[in-house]
């Protein structure tokens, strides 16, 4: 018998009993104001949070954040204020030009400011790394305390991709000062609805 024979058999007649995982827990926070802790989040992370009753005041909200902004794509179904239908580019080049994306979340993280977005509501991944300005728009009842109540609502039954965007592209790794839009958006509104 080779030592190699010996030692994977001494592992085989030695191996530990399996032991169940430990039950995490979610740490909830109930004692928090949710919406006041995520505004305050936002505000360090470098984006702006703003309440907005419903969609119909939307599109007129969207147009005083950001004035002037000529090519506006978005995966909300008839948002007026779109001039690129982006479910229609094909070749993700063809985004340059894009000056704001307004991309409807699945939900928000209020510890942390993350809005999920998944591949269904994208259509191009680069539609949220290659625009200068995204709004992103989540319903108030989907707004979870911590990452941990984030993951339980993930889907994650099929693959394909999905991303927690956190605030406009930042750096902090050039002379140590922090760059906002170095690698990305350069500004970002989460709008929340209800």
């Amino acid at each position: 018998m080779s030592s190699r024979s010996k030692i994977l058999d001494a592992i085989k007649k030695n191996k530990p009993q399996l032991s169940p995982l430990p039950e995490i827990p979610e740490f909830d926070n109930e004692t928090v104001d949710k919406v006041a802790f995520l505004n305050e989040v936002m505000s360090i992370i470098g984006g702006v949070l703003e309440e907005i009753k419903d969609m119909d005041v939307l599109p007129s909200v969207v147009e005083a954040a950001y004035p002037n902004k000529k090519i506006i794509g978005s995966n909300i179904e008839n948002f007026p204020l779109t001039t690129l239908d982006v479910n229609s580019i094909e070749d993700p080049h063809d985004l340059q030009n894009l000056d704001l994306i307004v991309l409807k979340g699945e939900f928000v993280v209020a510890e942390n400011g993350a809005v999920w977005i998944s591949e269904k509501d994208l259509v191009h991944r680069a539609n949220a790394y290659i625009t200068q300005h995204m709004a992103l728009v989540v319903n108030r009842e989907d707004l979870v305390w911590n990452m941990h109540q984030a993951y339980k609502r993930l889907e994650l039954d099929r693959p394909g991709y999905g991303v927690f965007i956190s605030g406009p592209s930042k750096t902090a790794d050039i002379e140590q000062s922090l760059v906002i839009g170095a690698h990305g958006s350069r500004s970002m509104t989460l709008f929340l609805v209800g």
